[in-house]
Order: structure tokens, then C-alpha cells, then sequence
């Protein structure tokens, strides 16, 4: 059932956008800022043969995804996001490294060392404290321990 006033379809539609760049523009254009590098001087590659190149190491920290040669959309980055990036992680780099530090001068600062219980495995015999305390013979004339 297809609703239309003067003309113009009311009916409920999806667009998806999908980017399916071709071979030659996706070796021109930068995989962050979508700009075109005409010249090979100003543009890092992110894959160097089966390896991956430190600007894609840094783009994957960044986005947070892993990046593979035959799904990303483009295979290069201009020099400017690469300048940038490196900036970025080594800003992060350094902060989860001050982070750590501070947490184990805390640790030994302020910290508290806890023990848990451990369970017995069943070959050993001892009593435990519980059981000690409750099959002593209280004497009447001692008060009772708290």
C-alpha cells in the first residue's frame, strides 16, 4: 500500500551508503581526511608488502579497529594525519605509562595487602579454629572469652 499527497510518496524508505572506492582512487586519497595526494612525496602507504606499516600500527590504536589490506578503504595517509597521529599516540602512550606508575606508587603508599582463605584439599586432618573453640571444656569459674 503506497500513501502519496500531490505527489509526493509517503512510503518508508532505508538508504545505505556504501563506499566501494575504485582501484585508482583509492591509492589517491588519504584514509583519515579523504583528500586526494596528487604528489607520492606527501603520502605514506599503510601496508609495505605483508607487513603493516607503523602509520597503520598508529591509525588502529587510534580508531580502535584492526585495519586489513583487502577492507580498508584506502591504502595510504597523508603526511599531515600521520604527523598528527604520532603526536596523538605518543600523548596516549605516555599517559597509560604515568597512569601505571602512579597506581604502583600508590600501591606501595597506600596500599592494603589482602589475604583470602584458601581451601583445604581433603588429606589434611587439622582441626579448624572453629571446631578447637567449641570442644574446649569451659570451666564455670573462668569467664567466657569474647
Amino acid at each position: 500500500m503506497c500513501f502519496a499527497i500531490d505527489g509526493v510518496d509517503l512510503t518508508p524508505t532505508k538508504s545505505v551508503s556504501r563506499v566501494s572506492p575504485s582501484t585508482k582512487s583509492k591509492e589517491g586519497a588519504c584514509i583519515l581526511c579523504a583528500e586526494y595526494i596528487l604528489d607520492s612525496n606527501f603520502c605514506q602507504r599503510l601496508f609495505t608488502g605483508l607487513a603493516k606499516s607503523p602509520a597503520c600500527m598508529n591509525v588502529e590504536i587510534l580508531v580502535g579497529a584492526k585495519l586489513e589490506r583487502e577492507s580498508c578503504s584506502s591504502g595510504i595517509i597523508c603526511k599531515n594525519c600521520v604527523r598528527s597521529n604520532e603526536n596523538i599516540v605518543k600523548k596516549v602512550l605516555g599517559i597509560r605509562k604515568q597512569f601505571a606508575l602512579s597506581k604502583e606508587r600508590l600501591a606501595v603508599d597506600c596500599g592494603i595487602e589482602s589475604v583470602k582463605r584458601q581451601s583445604k584439599d581433603s588429606s589434611d586432618q587439622s582441626r579448624s579454629k572453629r571446631a578447637l573453640v567449641f570442644s574446649e571444656t569451659i570451666d564455670s569459674a573462668q569467664p567466657i572469652p569474647f
